[in-house]
């Protein structure tokens, strides 16, 4: 695997645009470096809540038939970086409901951040 690009299984390139269709290295550069990414930001109290299109498959290749991963939900506590809870989603649809569970969440204090 070539650094910095993202994994290919049996030929395919397992990046993926927004609706979930197939696309190639150099689309997927192109949107990874734009607003196309951010899906909702929220600030919940001291916490951010972010969801974001990663474009690369974290389900890692789908292989075993299920969908793939391409977004995800963090929290945050500015300024830091450093995550305090995460959850990923196969579908812009599903990441909306999730990023508004973690709001709410976050909101009535039902995670536990150490």
């Amino acid at each position: 695997m070539t650094k910095n690009k993202p994994m290919i299984y049996e030929n395919k390139l397992l990046s993926y645009d927004r609706t979930g269709e197939l696309i190639d290295y150099n689309k997927f550069k192109e949107l990874i470096c734009s607003e196309y990414s951010i899906i909702k930001r929220d600030m919940v109290g001291p916490f951010l809540v972010s969801t974001i299109w990663l474009g690369i498959d974290h389900n890692f290749g789908s292989v075993d038939g299920k969908k793939p991963i391409i977004f995800e939900t963090m929290v945050f506590e500015p300024p830091s970086a450093h995550d305090l809870h995460m959850e990923r989603y196969s579908n812009e649809e599903e990441a909306i409901e999730g990023h508004e569970k973690m709001c709410e969440l976050v909101r009535e204090k039902k995670l536990n951040f150490k």
